[in-house]
């Protein structure tokens, strides 16, 4: 555990009460920065990954073939794969 419940927890007075409370939202404020920083590059790699585009070349009949760039990944379908796989691993963590 990383806040340690702190004997004696009962009959405390008002000032340990505060100076416990301060250190407990500290903490939980930080692992929440570390949360969203984890949550940050998770999703700024999806992007990555799900902006990747290749070039075809389309041949169109009586004109000159043609150069158009496609997306590789269907937004909805990664964006769905993607999520899944992470949540995947956070249950397998507990």
């Amino acid at each position: 555990m990383i806040v340690p419940i702190w004997r004696p927890f009962l009959d405390l007075d008002p000032l340990d009460r505060l100076f416990r409370g301060v250190i407990y939202f500290f903490v939980i404020a930080y692992l929440f920065l570390g949360i969203s920083i984890v949550a940050d590059r998770f999703m700024s790699s999806i992007e990555v990954i799900t902006s990747m585009e290749r070039s075809i070349i389309v041949k169109r009949p009586g004109l000159d073939p043609m150069e158009v760039k496609v997306r590789i990944w269907n937004d909805t379908v990664s964006n769905l794969t993607l999520m899944a796989l992470g949540m995947s691993k956070i249950h397998q963590a507990d």
